[in-house]
């Protein structure tokens, strides 16, 4: 008896998924190391890694819903927690990662004077952009 082998029925969902997801967690690792040890000529590289990475982190969930075949789905995932689960897990992991690229996206864009209405605008300095890039 040969053992059978079976494609995963991923189509084009999942592979689409872990390169955008890749992409976006590099170019943020990138960011976030530079932020956190390198000096200020990094700063430049650092904030085109946060430019990219927000992005990106936005078309995640839209892969991730596409595989599971409707909204409701993905959605649910929020409110049934079940550790065990890769895909359980993965989401609340992407949930945090879209949380912090938001906020490193949206300092930057402070940082850079592109977005001039910002309520506590003056709270974002040097020190919240190092818990962004540690969390």
């Amino acid at each position: 008896m040969s053992p059978s082998s079976q494609a995963p029925g991923w189509e084009l969902w999942v592979p689409r998924y872990f390169f955008v997801a890749g992409t976006a967690a590099g170019a943020y690792f990138i960011g976030s190391l530079l932020e956190l040890f390198g000096a200020e000529k990094h700063r430049v590289i650092s904030k085109v890694a946060f430019y990219i990475a927000f992005p990106l982190a936005l078309l995640c969930p839209i892969f991730l819903i596409g595989d599971l075949g409707q909204p409701a789905r993905f959605v649910n995932l929020f409110f049934t927690v079940n550790w065990q689960s890769p895909v359980s897990f993965g989401s609340w992991v992407l949930l945090i990662f879209g949380g912090m690229t938001f906020l490193s996206f949206v300092d930057n864009l402070i940082a850079d004077g592109k977005l001039t209405f910002a309520p506590f605008s003056n709270l974002y300095n040097r020190i919240p952009r190092k818990i962004y890039a540690i969390v």
